[in-house]
C-alpha cells in the first residue's frame, strides 16, 4: 500500500448571519481514492446528556438515534466545487465527520475532527482512514447454548482486521467494551500485529465481570463497516449449594415468600397432601428441605405478606388454613368450594401487607376474594363481574393507568391460545370486597402469547412482560409492554407500547421476573428446551435477560441446566421441564434463582430436583 494521497479541498461558506466561514479539507489515501464516489460531511454537536467523542464515533459506540439527535448539518461533497453549508454554530464543541462512499454506498474511508468555539472562521483538516472489516473467532469457553462464557481462562478471542480491499491492517486499534450486570463497564484496546503470521491479527481475553449474570461484549475496529452487534456473554453462577436430594411427587402451584425461620425466603412446593419447603441455611451454603403434612389433598397455596414472616395459606377439600415452617397449623376455615387457583392480590398501596386472598373456583366464573381474617361466610361471597369460565390466572400484581394511579390487577389469557389478553383490575376492600369493582381490558396482541407476567413493585411503570412466538423463525420474542388503562371505562381496549427484551430459538416453558443485579430494574428469567424438537432427549436451558443494555441490545445469556452437563461441569440427568422462581434466598441484596426441574419416569412417577443459583458477587 503506497503512502501517496490525493487531497480533496472544498471551500464551504456559512450562508446565514452570525455563522462562521468554514473551510474543510479531506485527504484520502491514494489506495482508496479511485473507490470513493461521494464524500458526506456531517456536523454533530453532542449535548451534555449524550456527550461522545470522535473515537467513540469511530469505534461504533454511539447509537444511530444519538447521532441523529446531535446532527446540525449534513451535505454531500463534490470534487472541485464549493458547497454551501448552514447550521454550523460558532460556539460549543463540534464534530466534523466525513465518510467516503463507493458507488454502492459502502463506506471506504472515514475521518473525524473535533473543534471548540471559534472567534473567526473555522478551518478543518480531515485525514481519512480506511474503513475496516472485523472477523472474530472465539476459542474455548463456549456455553452449551448461544452465549460466550466469561471468567473462563481458556476463553479468548482472535480478531482479524482488513480494509475494503481485503488487505490486512497492521498496528490498527481494536476497542473492546464489557457491559455487565448492574451496568458495570470495563473497556480497553489492543493493536493488531504488524508482520508475519500475526499481521492484522489481535488476541484478547474479556475480563471477568464483577457480578454473576449476563453481559455484552462489544468489539470493534475503527470505522468498522460490518455488523457491530454486541456479543452475549455470561459469568455463570457458582456451583449450587448442596441440595436436600431429589424428591418424588406431582408438584402443584409452587409459591415463594419469607416462609423460612426468621423470615428467610423459601420455596414452597405443594405435593398432594404435603408441602415441601426449601430455603438456604443462615450461611447461604446449604439448601434445607422440610416436609410439612397438611392433612388432605392440596387444591392451592398462596403467600400472604405479613410481619415478621409471611404466612403460607393452603386450601384443601375440607378447609383452608395457615401452616408455618415447623408444620404448625393455625386458623383452619371451612371450605370455599373446589378451588382451581389460589393467589394473593395486593391492594397496591404503600403497605406491603394490604390486600386480599383470591380464589378461582370450579362453580363461579369471577374469582372470589376475601380478607385473611374475614368471617367464614365472607369466603363464599363471589364478586360481581364477568370472567371467562376456565380462566387461568397467569400473574397477579399491580398495573398503572393513564391517570397516574396504580391498580390491583390479574392477568389471564383467553382460550383459545391465540385470543386476546384479558387484564382485570379490582379495588380490594380490607374486609368485604364490594360487588361491581371489576373492570375489564382487552389487549389484542395479534400474535399468540405464551405467557403474560406482571412485573413486581420495583417497576415504576408496572409493565407486563409478554412472550410470544415469532414465526416463521420459530423463536420466542419476549417484550415489555406497558398497558394504558382507562379506569373510568367498564370495558376498554388497552393500548400497548412495546420494546423487545430477548429472543430464543424455542418458546418458553415458564417466565419469572425479579432483580438479579440489584439495580432496581426488572430482569427476566425463562426456561427453554433446546436441541432438535424431534429428539426424545432435549437439553434444558435457563435464559437470563437483564435490564442492562448497550447499543440497543439487552444483556442476555443462557445456561444449560438440564442436559449433558451444566456450566460448572456437574453431570445432570436430562430433566424434561423446569421453572425458575426468584427471591433473595441468601439475603445478600441480589435476587437468586430457585430452579425446579423435573422429569416423568416410566413407572408414572415424577422426579423433582431444586437447585439454588446464587447471583451477585461470586465467592472467590
Amino acid at each position: 500500500m503506497t503512502t501517496r494521497a490525493t487531497s480533496l479541498t472544498l471551500a464551504i461558506l456559512g450562508a446565514a448571519c452570525g455563522q462562521p466561514e468554514v473551510t474543510v479539507s479531506v485527504t484520502i489515501p491514494a489506495a482508496y481514492a479511485d473507490d470513493v464516489a461521494t464524500v458526506t460531511l456531517q456536523v454533530l454537536t453532542p449535548g451534555a446528556d449524550a456527550a461522545f467523542t470522535c473515537d467513540e464515533l469511530a469505534f461504533g459506540e454511539v447509537g444511530a438515534d444519538t447521532v441523529s439527535g446531535s446532527r446540525r448539518a449534513y451535505i454531500t461533497l463534490t470534487k472541485g466545487a464549493a458547497t454551501p453549508l448552514t447550521g454550523v454554530p460558532r460556539l460549543g464543541r463540534k464534530l466534523f465527520w466525513a465518510q467516503g462512499m463507493d458507488a454502492s454506498g459502502e463506506m471506504v474511508v472515514a475521518a473525524c475532527v473535533e473543534q471548540d468555539s471559534a472567534d473567526g472562521g473555522i478551518s478543518v483538516d480531515l485525514t481519512a482512514e480506511p474503513a475496516t472489516i472485523l472477523n472474530l473467532h472465539w476459542i474455548g469457553g463456549l456455553q452449551g447454548g448461544l452465549t460466550i462464557a466469561l471468567g473462563d481462562p481458556s476463553a479468548r478471542l482472535t480478531a482479524l482486521l482488513t480494509d475494503s480491499h481485503n488487505e490486512r491492517l497492521a498496528g490498527s486499534r481494536i476497542a473492546w467494551r464489557l457491559v455487565s450486570a448492574g451496568g458495570d463497564l470495563q473497556e480497553g484496546e489492543v493493536l493488531t500485529g504488524d508482520s508475519g503470521a500475526e499481521l492484522g491479527i489481535a488476541t484478547l481475553q474479556p475480563p471477568t465481570p464483577r457480578l454473576v449474570g449476563p453481559a455484552l461484549v462489544s468489539i470493534n475496529g475503527r470505522w468498522q463497516r460490518n455488523a457491530k452487534q454486541p456479543i452475549p456473554g455470561m459469568l455463570a453462577p457458582p456451583p449450587p449449594p448442596p441440595t436436600s436430594g431429589e424428591f418424588v411427587g406431582m408438584v402443584g402451584f409452587p409459591v415463594v415468600g419469607r416462609l423460612g425461620p426468621q423470615g428467610r425466603p423459601a420455596l414452597a412446593l405443594p405435593i398432594f397432601d404435603t408441602v415441601r419447603l426449601l430455603y438456604l441455611d443462615p450461611d447461604g451454603r446449604t439448601l434445607v428441605g422440610q416436609t410439612l403434612p397438611v392433612g388432605g389433598p392440596i387444591q392451592g397455596a398462596a403467600v400472604v405478606p405479613a410481619e415478621p414472616t409471611d404466612k403460607l395459606v393452603v386450601v384443601t377439600a375440607s378447609a383452608w388454613l395457615q401452616i408455618d415452617y415447623a408444620g404448625a397449623i393455625a386458623q383452619p376455615r371451612p371450605p370455599i368450594g373446589e378451588v382451581k387457583q389460589f393467589f394473593w392480590q395486593s391492594s397496591c398501596t404503600a403497605a406491603r401487607t394490604d390486600g386480599a386472598l383470591c380464589a378461582v373456583t370450579a362453580n363461579a366464573s369471577p374469582p372470589r376474594c376475601l380478607a385473611l381474617d374475614a368471617a367464614a361466610e365472607a369466603a363464599t361471597s363471589a364478586i360481581a363481574g364477568r370472567v371467562m369460565l376456565g380462566t387461568v390466572v397467569t400473574s397477579a400484581g399491580c398495573i398503572g393507568a393513564v391517570n397516574g394511579d396504580t391498580y390491583p390487577a390479574f392477568v389471564s389469557i383467553q382460550q383459545p391460545a391465540n385470543g386476546p389478553l384479558f387484564v382485570t383490575t379490582l379495588t380490594v376492600a380490607a374486609e368485604q370486597p364490594s360487588p361491581g369493582a371489576w373492570s375489564y381490558y382487552v389487549a389484542d396482541l395479534q400474535t399468540p402469547p405464551f405467557a403474560a407476567v406482571l412485573t413486581p413493585a420495583l417497576a415504576a411503570t408496572r409493565p407486563l412482560l409478554i412472550t410470544m412466538l415469532d414465526r416463521p423463525d420459530v423463536k420466542t420474542v419476549m417484550q415489555s409492554r406497558v398497558l394504558t388503562l382507562q379506569p373510568d371505562a367498564a370495558i376498554a381496549t388497552a393500548q400497548l407500547t412495546s420494546t423487545a427484551v430477548a429472543t430464543f430459538p424455542s418458546e418458553p416453558l415458564a417466565v419469572a421476573v425479579g432483580d438479579l443485579d440489584a439495580d432496581g430494574e426488572v430482569d427476566v428469567v425463562s426456561t427453554h428446551l433446546g436441541g432438535d424438537p424431534q429428539s426424545a432427549e432435549r437439553p434444558l436451558f435457563l435464559l437470563m435477560t437483564l435490564a442492562v443494555s448497550h447499543l440497543g441490545s439487552r444483556a442476555a445469556g443462557d445456561l444449560e441446566v438440564g442436559g449433558r452437563e451444566d456450566s460448572v461441569g456437574t453431570p445432570l440427568p436430562r430433566f424434561a421441564n423446569g421453572r425458575a422462581y426468584l427471591a433473595d434466598f441468601n439475603q445478600d441484596g441480589y435476587d437468586d434463582i430457585a430452579l425446579h426441574t423435573f422429569r416423568d419416569e416410566t413407572d408414572g412417577t415424577r422426579t423433582n430436583l431444586v437447585r439454588m443459583l446464587l447471583m451477585g458477587v461470586p465467592e472467590t
